[in-house]
C-alpha cells in the first residue's frame, strides 16, 4: 500500500543498505592495511532481506534473488556480470576448490566457476517460527514453478516477527477493507492454488499465475518433473 508508513519502512531499508556499504568498506580497507588483499578472495552476498511481505521466507524472485559479488586477487572477471543460475549450496564446493580442496560427494552444490551451468535452482519454504507452511519451488532461466502442499492455508497468517514490521501491519489493516487491491488481497485468502507458474520475462513481479495455461503445458510439465526429481533426492 502506498502509505507513509510503508514509504518510511522502505526508506529505512535503503538507509540500512547505505550503512552496510560503509561496513564493507571498512573490511576491505583493513585487508589492504594488513597487506592481505593480494591473497584474499572476497565473496559478498546477503540473505533475503528484512521481513518485507514477499522477501524473507518467500520463494518468489523477491525472496530468493540476492546479490552475489566475488573479487579475486588477480582481478580476474573484474567488472563482469554473470547471469548464470547459482544457489547458496554452490558456495561450499566453490570455496573448497579455490582453497585447493575437493568437495565431498555428499555436497549438493557445484562449483559455480567451473563446469556446466545449472539448468534449475530450487527453493523451499517450511515452518516459519511457529507458523507452518510447506512449499517447494523450481526456477529455470525464464520460468518459476511453485508447489503449495498446504493450499487450504492462507499465504499470510499471523507471524510474530514479521508482523512487527510497518509494511506487514499496513497490509493486515487494508486486508480488512473492501478496497483491498486484488494483487495482494489474494495472499490473505484461501485456498491457494496447488501450483503457481510465472513467466519472469514478461511478469517479473510474479503476479499472473499461468499454471494450467494450455500454451505453457510443456513448460509446466517439465518444471513439475524437475521439482519432483529434486524432492526425491533431498526431501
Amino acid at each position: 500500500p502506498d502509505t507513509g508508513r510503508v514509504r518510511a519502512s522502505i526508506a529505512q531499508h535503503y538507509d540500512n543498505i547505505h550503512y552496510m556499504d560503509s561496513q564493507v568498506a571498512r573490511i576491505l580497507n583493513a585487508l589492504e592495511e594488513d597487506h592481505l588483499d593480494g591473497s584474499t578472495v572476497v565473496i559478498w552476498t546477503t540473505d533475503h532481506g528484512d521481513a518485507f511481505p514477499r522477501a524473507k521466507r518467500a520463494v518468489y524472485e523477491s525472496g530468493t534473488r540476492v546479490p552475489l559479488i566475488m573479487r579475486f586477487p588477480s582481478r580476474e572477471y573484474a567488472g563482469e556480470a554473470n547471469g548464470s543460475l547459482v544457489s547458496f549450496v554452490d558456495l561450499a564446493p566453490t570455496i573448497l576448490r579455490l582453497a585447493g580442496g575437493e568437495a565431498p560427494n555428499f555436497i549438493q552444490g557445484r562449483d559455480m566457476l567451473a563446469g556446466a551451468e545449472r539448468e534449475y535452482i530450487f527453493s523451499a519454504r517450511d515452518r516459519m517460527d511457529a507458523t507452518f507452511d510447506r512449499v517447494r519451488a523450481v526456477r529455470d532461466s525464464r520460468y518459476r514453478l511453485i508447489e503449495n502442499f498446504a493450499p487450504k492455508l492462507e499465504y499470510f497468517r499471523p507471524l510474530l516477527f514479521r508482523d512487527m514490521f510497518p509494511i506487514m501491519q499496513e497490509l493486515w489493516r487494508v486486508s480488512k477493507e473492501d478496497s483491498t487491491d486484488a494483487s495482494y488481497s489474494q495472499y490473505f485468502t484461501a485456498p491457494r492454488p496447488r501450483y503457481e507458474l510465472y513467466d519472469l520475462e514478461s511478469d517479473p513481479h510474479e503476479i499472473e499465475n499461468l499454471a494450467g495455461d494450455s500454451r505453457l503445458a510443456a513448460v509446466e510439465q517439465r518444471l513439475v518433473a524437475a521439482l519432483n526429481g529434486w524432492r526425491q533426492r533431498v526431501g
